[in-house]
């Protein structure tokens, strides 16, 4: 996984997986969906990412990987 912030366009990018993408929905007002050919999603592009996110802190990561935190 990889996770990008644009911090001048206020965009954050989770990129789980690096195929091609082949379509994109927007589900939600400025939450775009990307997809490879079989409807894997492969990324997800949050636009004004800071009024989106819980808090607005985008300088913190913190998650779980197999049980255990972890936070960058």
């Amino acid at each position: 996984m990889k996770i990008e912030l644009d911090r001048d366009d206020d965009v954050l990018y989770l990129e789980l997986d690096g195929a091609d993408v082949v379509d994109s929905q927007e589900i939600s007002p400025g939450i775009v969906v990307d997809f490879d050919a079989n409807d894997r999603v492969l990324g997800i592009e949050i636009l004004n990412a800071s009024k989106k996110i819980a808090g607005g802190n985008l300088e913190r990561v913190d998650f779980a990987v197999a049980g255990r935190r972890a936070r960058f």
